[in-house]
């Protein structure tokens, strides 16, 4: 039911200035992978901010259809796409190419909740660095094992943990 607006009000009430009108025109024509390359470009976890982010108060509560009618259920549309790349390895970010040694600089994070988490997949995949993160509690994702699980399973944040060792992130805890 997106109308696709030209000046997207959703896209303006999003703290990640996510591109949802361009992604949800790939969702009408049936391009998800297209659809999900568009979210990860402003996204950097769009399998856990689909199921946190409160969009019926910020894009969802700024869609131009919830006007006269029920808005666009963008948080859903968001999950879906997200759900449908974690099954296809290929959308993923691939392994860096880089060993340790080629690294550009190694780097650490403190704790490993969802900022940790953010800032190793960025600066591993986008930027080359190794990254290890240090986390005193034997379990990772920090904050994110607190929320309930009918809100966030359990296989949703160990997913994409393992994405990010493969990507080269390394974990070490009890530390």
């Amino acid at each position: 039911r997106c109308i696709l607006c030209k000046n997207p009000r959703c896209q303006t009430a999003c703290p990640l200035k996510n591109q949802i009108p361009q992604w949800i025109a790939q969702v009408q024509q049936g391009n998800i992978d297209e659809a999900y390359r568009i979210i990860r470009q402003t996204s950097p976890m769009p399998d856990l901010c689909s199921r946190l982010c409160p969009q019926e108060r910020l894009c969802e509560g700024s869609c131009a259809v919830g006007i006269k009618n029920e808005s666009v259920a963008i948080g859903s549309l968001e999950r879906f796409v997200a759900d449908q790349a974690a099954k296809r390895p290929e959308l993923k970010d691939k392994p860096g190419s880089l060993k340790p040694a080629q690294a550009k600089k190694r780097l650490a994070a403190v704790g490993s909740g969802p900022a940790s988490l953010a800032f190793a997949q960025r600066m591993a995949c986008c930027e080359g660095h190794s990254v290890t993160i240090f986390e005193r509690w034997p379990g990772l994702g920090g904050v994110l094992r607190w929320i309930p699980r009918f809100k966030l399973p359990t296989e949703v944040i160990n997913h994409h943990i393992d994405a990010l060792k493969q990507v080269g992130v390394t974990f070490k805890t009890g530390v």
